[in-house]
C-alpha cells in the first residue's frame, strides 16, 4: 500500500508541474515572428501550393529568405 501511496504522490506532483507549466504565458523574444498571425497567412487561392510542387520547399526557403532581406 506505501508503494500505491508513493506513485499516487507522485503521479499528482507531477499533474501540477505540468499543468503550471502550461499557464505559464510564453516569452516573445524580439524579432520572433507572432504566432497568431503566422497560422493566419493563407495564399489568395486559399490552396498550399507548396506540397504540390517537387521543390516546394527549397522555393519557400528562397521566398523567406528574399523577404527578410
Amino acid at each position: 500500500m506505501t508503494g500505491l501511496l508513493i506513485v499516487l504522490v507522485l503521479i499528482g506532483l507531477a499533474s501540477a508541474i505540468f499543468s503550471s507549466a502550461n499557464r505559464d504565458v510564453p516569452v516573445a523574444a524580439i524579432g520572433a515572428p507572432n504566432a497568431s498571425v503566422v497560422a493566419n497567412i493563407s495564399d489568395a487561392s486559399g490552396s498550399n501550393t507548396a506540397s504540390t510542387e517537387a521543390a516546394g520547399a527549397a522555393k519557400l526557403a528562397r521566398e523567406q529568405a528574399r523577404q527578410q532581406r
